[in-house]
């Protein structure tokens, strides 16, 4: 079903960690370009494995996008390819890109030539542009950070009123070895919590269950349009549950 969709829609973000998301793409360039049904072990599925494909381009810059480089993906974009042929182009860490490289690969996105895909990786889809977004298929991949550290930290946001206040000071004192990636990733895995809770107190007619987690979400996504700055990890995630906890 996916692979179908990814065939007919150029546009396509995936949402997630980078090697859940990295994971999945590899599988369906496997599914798309192997001659032997992705058979995962012959030369093509092998480079693809090694990013070196002849008909993929895995942008990941280490000091972030410029519109230059963008520039070049637009160019090579507009090649005309043999019948049947596909040429993808990923950028990682997508939530990097600013919005003059958002800007400037907008005008391709929405007249895409036949054969061209692009797959943008995030662990954030609320950092992308909204007209980006609306260009493309989503992909939730999931979050494959299930260190003692993160789940209770997913635990607390979930339920801030529940632990004894003892507790939480522990938690947040061992949060310097939590980086911007896996404080993203938690908001979003609270989102999906959060979004849950709300459709089934909706189902259940339960009004007062579906305005609390209709107001935790807004508090998430609102601080998902400010992720946090190297070194502001703490701040972010502090901020987060004092907010969660005055709200719920």
């Amino acid at each position: 079903m996916l692979l179908e969709m990814v065939r007919t829609v150029p546009g396509h973000i995936f949402v997630g960690s980078a090697s859940s998301c990295h994971k999945k793409i590899e599988q369906l360039l496997v599914e798309l370009f192997c001659k032997k049904n992705g058979c995962g072990s012959c030369h093509d599925c092998k480079q693809i494995s090694k990013r070196s494909y002849h008909a993929l381009c895995w942008l990941s810059p280490e000091k972030g996008y410029t519109v230059e480089s963008i520039r070049r993906v637009v160019e090579r974009s507009v090649l005309v390819l043999d019948k049947d042929s596909h040429f993808v182009f990923v950028f990682d860490r997508a939530q990097t890109l600013s919005n003059a490289c958002s800007n400037a690969i907008l005008k391709t996105l929405e007249e895409v030539s036949l054969g061209y895909h692009f797959f943008f990786v995030t662990n954030n889809k609320q950092s992308l542009l909204p007209t980006i977004v609306s260009r493309c298929l989503v992909t939730d991949c999931g979050y494959d950070d299930n260190t003692p550290l993160s789940l209770e930290l997913c635990m607390l946001m979930q339920e801030p009123g529940s632990i004894p206040g003892d507790r939480v000071l522990k938690i947040f004192e061992q949060i310097k070895g939590v980086d911007q990636d896996q404080a993203i990733g938690l908001a979003n895995q609270l989102m999906t919590h959060w979004l849950r809770m709300y459709r089934a107190a909706l189902e259940k007619g339960e009004s007062e269950q579906a305005d609390r987690a209709y107001r935790a979400l807004n508090v998430v996504q609102d601080m998902l349009q400010r992720p946090p700055m190297p070194g502001g990890v703490r701040l972010f995630l502090e901020t987060l549950f004092a907010r969660l906890l005055v709200t719920t």
